[in-house]
């Protein structure tokens, strides 16, 4: 079974949305390592950021 057009376009909107989610909670992740002084968590958090909006930009070309 083949999903739709529709089915398609619906689940990249909510892949997005996840990855969206996903990034604005890291970036509140890492405010919290940087008041904390954490740099070596900071760097960390900074390359999982990275992945993610690598992999958003890559399912955002899907559409």
């Amino acid at each position: 079974m083949e999903l739709t057009t529709e089915q398609k376009s619906a689940m990249i909107k909510q892949r997005l949305e996840q990855y969206s989610m996903q990034i604005f909670s890291l970036q509140m992740d890492r405010e919290a390592l940087q008041a904390a002084g954490d740099t070596e968590a900071v760097q960390t958090t900074d390359k999982r950021i990275g992945k993610l909006q690598t992999a958003y930009s890559a399912v955002e070309r899907m559409v």
